[in-house]
Protein backbone atom coordinates (compact mmCIF):
# COMPACT_ATOMS: atom_id res chain seq x y z
CA UNK A 1 0.00 0.00 0.00
CA UNK A 2 2.57 2.74 1.23
CA UNK A 3 4.51 1.39 -2.49
CA UNK A 4 1.67 3.27 -3.95
CA UNK A 5 2.57 6.42 -5.72
CA UNK A 6 0.39 8.96 -4.38
CA UNK A 7 1.88 8.29 -1.42
CA UNK A 8 5.62 8.70 -1.96
CA UNK A 9 5.56 12.60 -1.97
CA UNK A 10 3.78 12.21 1.40
CA UNK A 11 6.48 10.04 2.56
CA UNK A 12 9.05 11.67 0.69
CA UNK A 13 8.25 14.84 3.34
CA UNK A 14 9.16 12.60 6.53
CA UNK A 15 12.58 13.24 8.02
CA UNK A 16 11.82 9.70 9.23
CA UNK A 17 12.63 6.31 6.73
CA UNK A 18 9.53 4.02 5.89
CA UNK A 19 10.23 1.43 8.27
CA UNK A 20 10.34 3.87 11.54
CA UNK A 21 7.50 5.64 10.12
CA UNK A 22 5.75 2.06 9.86
CA UNK A 23 7.19 1.26 13.21
CA UNK A 24 5.70 3.95 15.14
CA UNK A 25 2.01 3.54 12.90
CA UNK A 26 2.38 -0.19 13.92
CA UNK A 27 2.73 1.27 18.40
CA UNK A 28 -0.02 3.18 17.93
CA UNK A 29 -2.75 0.93 16.46
CA UNK A 30 -4.94 -1.99 17.77
CA UNK A 31 -5.52 -5.00 16.14
CA UNK A 32 -9.18 -6.07 16.04
CA UNK A 33 -11.44 -8.73 13.86
CA UNK A 34 -13.84 -7.27 12.05
CA UNK A 35 -17.42 -8.68 12.56
CA UNK A 36 -20.07 -9.83 10.42
CA UNK A 37 -22.80 -7.44 9.22
CA UNK A 38 -25.26 -8.24 6.33
CA UNK A 39 -25.28 -6.55 3.53
CA UNK A 40 -24.78 -3.24 3.96
CA UNK A 41 -22.75 -1.39 0.97
CA UNK A 42 -23.03 -1.06 -1.92
CA UNK A 43 -19.88 -2.86 -2.38
CA UNK A 44 -18.84 -5.61 -0.22
CA UNK A 45 -15.69 -4.85 0.89
CA UNK A 46 -17.09 -1.61 2.26
CA UNK A 47 -19.34 -3.71 4.57
CA UNK A 48 -15.50 -5.25 6.15
CA UNK A 49 -14.92 -1.52 7.10
CA UNK A 50 -17.98 -1.40 8.79
CA UNK A 51 -17.39 -4.36 10.59
CA UNK A 52 -13.91 -3.53 11.58
CA UNK A 53 -15.40 -0.17 13.06
CA UNK A 54 -17.57 -1.90 14.55
CA UNK A 55 -15.30 -4.76 16.59
CA UNK A 56 -13.48 -1.34 16.96
CA UNK A 57 -16.07 0.23 18.74
CA UNK A 58 -15.42 3.13 16.37
CA UNK A 59 -17.78 6.55 16.69
CA UNK A 60 -16.81 7.39 13.05
CA UNK A 61 -15.96 6.12 9.81
CA UNK A 62 -13.76 8.87 7.72
CA UNK A 63 -14.10 8.24 3.97
CA UNK A 64 -14.06 9.64 0.92
CA UNK A 65 -15.18 6.06 -1.03
CA UNK A 66 -18.59 7.83 -1.86
CA UNK A 67 -20.28 4.62 -1.74
CA UNK A 68 -19.52 4.22 1.94
CA UNK A 69 -20.41 7.44 2.27
CA UNK A 70 -23.85 6.52 1.37
CA UNK A 71 -24.59 4.07 4.09
CA UNK A 72 -24.60 7.31 6.34
CA UNK A 73 -24.69 4.96 9.94
CA UNK A 74 -24.41 2.16 11.14
CA UNK A 75 -25.68 1.22 14.79
CA UNK A 76 -23.88 4.65 16.41
CA UNK A 77 -21.19 4.46 13.85
CA UNK A 78 -21.42 7.71 11.60
CA UNK A 79 -19.81 7.72 8.04
CA UNK A 80 -18.64 10.98 7.47
CA UNK A 81 -16.09 12.89 5.24
CA UNK A 82 -13.04 14.09 5.81
CA UNK A 83 -14.25 17.42 6.32
CA UNK A 84 -17.44 16.81 8.44
CA UNK A 85 -14.86 14.61 11.11
CA UNK A 86 -12.64 18.19 10.54
CA UNK A 87 -15.69 20.20 11.78
CA UNK A 88 -16.78 17.28 14.16
CA UNK A 89 -13.69 17.59 16.04
CA UNK A 90 -12.97 21.17 16.04
CA UNK A 91 -16.57 22.06 16.47
CA UNK A 92 -15.97 21.17 20.27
Amino acid sequence: MLGRRKFASRIALSPAPLHQLVEKYVQSTTLVIPRHVPRIAADSPDDVVIGTALAANADLIVTGDHGLLSVSQYHNIRIVSVAEALQLTTSD
